[in-house]
């Protein structure tokens, strides 16, 4: 083998051990209920990679699987249509959390307009909500370009929190935001948006979020008219309020293609020189 032919098949061997989705390795795993990748290829499952919560693409037609993510880590996200579609992940108890919990996702909005009429434009993740009483516990997503989240203690009056003036279109966002209800005390919310923006808010009054019998679903809410209009992609849900050093772990845990392109062209140029 001459010493160029060599050379390609490091630079090659190199690139191929970067761009490998090893980086999930890097995603916090402690206090994790569920992780959705959607790294499937085909078929309608959802699957959940750390606990037992499946999920099931529904509607007509089906979410779109894409190779369109926000990192070299991800293989996969959905894109929806904003009209019908969705994932329905079922309503295990280990969703129904009404203390402390940390939801997070990748989400690429096709649109940041507001519908007139709708008190949010995009769903992300919910479970339950607008619909009756006993139909709310919590919803995350997009009202203009402002990101919203929606919750109830008695399943009734709805308090929300804004992180505002933060989503583009046609752009990938990381959101993690974290929830602390108490029975005594006021409902503590914590806000990580993409690489480190970070906002607290607290809500007066006292006690637990409501439970309901609702399913977590990502791209709508209970009622048939609220959906999500672009893509998603790695969603988790905690029981736990994580840390601003766990949310920058796993946003950093899905590096964007060309960062790892140069890490591995670096890497590879660097063997090279040696080897001469």
């Amino acid at each position: 083998m001459t010493n160029k032919t060599w050379q390609m098949f490091l630079v090659a061997g190199v690139l191929c051990m970067v761009l490998a989705p090893v980086a999930r390795a890097g995603v916090v795993t402690d206090d994790l209920v569920s992780w959705w990748k959607f790294d499937e290829a085909s078929g309608t499952t959802a699957f959940d990679s750390h606990g037992s919560n499946n999920g099931t693409l529904a509607g007509s037609p089906l979410p779109t699987r894409t190779t369109d993510t926000p990192g070299a880590a991800s293989l996969r996200s959905l894109d929806f249509d904003g009209s019908g579609n969705y994932v329905d992940c079922g309503n295990d108890a280990s969703l129904s959390i009404n203390d402390t919990m940390t939801i997070e996702c990748w989400l690429k909005p096709d649109s940041v307009a507001h519908t007139s009429g709708k008190t949010l434009d995009d769903v992300f993740v919910s479970k339950g909500f607008h619909g009756n009483t006993n139909d709310r516990a919590w919803v995350l997503g997009r009202h203009t370009d402002d990101l919203r989240l929606q919750m109830t203690r008695d399943g009734s009056t709805i308090v929300d929190c804004w992180l505002n003036d933060v989503l583009t279109a046609n752009e990938w966002h990381f959101v993690s935001v974290s929830i602390s209800a108490s029975a005594s005390g006021p409902i503590e919310v914590v806000w990580f948006f993409d690489d480190g923006q970070t906002e607290t808010d607290s809500i007066t009054g006292s006690g637990l979020l409501h439970e309901n019998d609702e399913d977590v679903r990502i791209g709508r809410d209970y009622l048939n008219d609220y959906y999500m209009g672009g893509l998603i992609d790695e969603v988790r849900i905690y029981d736990a309020v994580l840390d601003t050093s766990d949310r920058q772990q796993n946003y950093d845990a899905i590096p964007e293609p060309a960062t790892m392109a140069l890490l591995g062209i670096g890497a590879a140029g660097l063997l090279i020189r040696r080897r001469r």
